[in-house]
């Protein structure tokens, strides 16, 4: 079992990387940093929704200093404005929403990072019509799961 574990967290080290990769070639001449990009296309996947940066966080799984600096450099080039949160006036309940420049500067990301990464469009082709949905849904269980491990589950 433990080759199992190592093997889908090594595998899923790799992808994670691979799409590092993909989005920082997708910033080139944007003028934007890979951490900005990968708020932007969490954002969009979002759309219509508000979220305050520990839910930015949390999606877009990136360190919370990360997501403040970003939030910020989005602000001044006008693709991302705040709003406060039933009057409040700490700015850990500021909601952070995309403009319609931000919304189209993230789709062209999108775009950008589906042309470098090329195959996750093929995957269904190749494995079967929803092999994608599906292999995600697990490997969110799987996230879940281990998000709640705790260091005697790993003394096994």
């Amino acid at each position: 079992m433990y080759k199992k574990n190592f093997n889908l967290i090594r595998t899923t080290s790799r992808v994670v990387r691979g799409y590092k990769r993909a989005v920082a070639a997708a910033v080139e001449g944007t003028g934007l940093k890979s951490a900005e990009a990968i708020i932007l296309i969490g954002m969009v996947e979002k759309r219509g929704t508000a979220m305050t940066s520990h839910e930015i966080h949390e999606h877009c799984v990136m360190d919370k200093a990360a997501v403040s600096r970003s939030l910020k450099s989005l602000m001044e080039r006008g693709y991302v404005e705040n709003d406060m949160l039933d009057g409040e006036k700490n700015r850990y309940f500021l909601r952070y929403e995309l403009t319609s420049d931000g919304v189209r500067m993230a789709h062209k990301l999108e775009q950008r990072v589906e042309e470098e990464l090329g195959f996750t469009g093929n995957i269904d082709e190749k494995y079967g019509e929803g092999f994608l949905e599906n292999m995600l849904e697990a490997l969110a269980e799987i996230s879940d799961h281990m998000m709640n491990v705790t260091l005697r589950d790993w003394e096994d």
